[in-house]
């Protein structure tokens, strides 16, 4: 598990979003040596790595906003990718509490156009 998901000292919750990429292996439309595939997964290291200070966020008072700018920041990003690149790209959130993943939540960026 990734340390900035530990929390210290209490039973806080922490939250952490991921930008994942459809998985290869279940898809019928995708294969891991398609151009697609390898773009999807470049797009998505390069926005954790351009947000990761953004995309770890303890539950406080700030939570909230911290969660909406975390999700903003990700949607935009996705956007600014080829449809062929967001259509394999998304975001999901998880929660950790004492350093085990609890359930979390996905969601699609919006299909705006660029």
């Amino acid at each position: 598990m990734d340390k900035e998901c530990q929390s210290e000292g209490g039973s806080m919750n922490t939250y952490k979003l991921e930008i994942a990429v459809t998985d290869p292996f279940t898809s019928s439309s995708l294969n891991a040596t398609d151009t697609a595939y390898i773009d999807a997964v470049t797009a998505a290291n390069r926005i954790e790595m351009k947000w990761s200070e953004y995309f770890v966020w303890e539950e406080d008072d700030q939570e909230s906003l911290s969660r909406s700018n975390a999700i903003s920041y990700a949607e935009k990003d996705i956007q600014e990718y080829p449809a062929s690149v967001r259509e394999h790209v998304w975001w999901k959130i998880t929660t950790w509490l004492n350093g085990h993943k609890l359930d979390g939540y996905v969601g699609h960026a919006r299909r705006e156009e660029v």
